[in-house]
């Protein structure tokens, strides 16, 4: 009996059972974040969910137009310019968004962020724009802190490769960002960012 056992291990292990499997390649976009061509503008709305919540943040800049911007809510400007003075938001351009959002994901080891449904607003061949209020939780050093508004992402899809890309982000407080525990919108957690760092 224990002949044949030894063969019979003998002979899988001839045949690889016991050897090391290749790596799967990896999904699309790195470290496993999956981001999905956006062929469809909702599309780029579900990629900035995935980037968000999962690390590596690597496909964060697919997501914008070269002619991005983004617009706080007004009272977000009054707030963070009485504390750190004029010009927080200004110019707020790709690569301001892209440098903000590498100190974000930074700052942070977990993120939640859930939407509601969205209101479509516009929906035309090229331009489309949806309305989502949002659920921004992120865990730091610090603790969890929690971020409640709304937006509107415009969208336009760019005629040299047929894909969708966010070109505006519009960012507005809800009654749930003045609610006790909630620390503002996601907005001014981006401008504060720009004004601390």
């Amino acid at each position: 009996m224990a002949l044949l056992l030894a063969a019979g291990l003998g002979i899988m292990a001839s045949c690889g059972v016991f050897e090391p499997r290749d790596s799967e390649p990896p999904e699309e976009g790195s470290g496993g974040s999956v981001y999905v061509p956006p062929q469809e503008p909702a599309m780029v709305v579900s990629n900035l969910v995935t980037v968000m919540v999962e690390s590596p943040h690597t496909n964060y800049p697919e997501l914008f137009s070269e002619d991005f911007t983004f617009v706080p809510d007004r009272d977000d400007v009054l707030t963070l310019e009485s504390i750190y003075g004029q010009g927080v938001f200004d110019n707020w351009d790709v690569d301001v968004e892209l440098q903000v959002g590498d100190r974000l994901f930074n700052r942070y080891f977990l993120a939640l962020l859930e939407l509601s449904e969205g209101t479509v607003i516009e929906d035309t061949d090229s331009t489309y724009t949806v309305y989502h209020e949002y659920d921004f939780d992120i865990l730091g050093d610090k603790g969890w802190s929690y971020f409640r508004g709304a937006a509107n992402f415009r969208i336009r899809r760019d005629p040299s490769d047929n894909l969708w890309y966010l070109y505006q982000w519009e960012d507005f407080r809800t009654e749930a960002s003045d609610s006790t525990g909630i620390d503002g919108t996601w907005g001014l957690l981006k401008g504060e960012i720009r004004a601390t760092t």
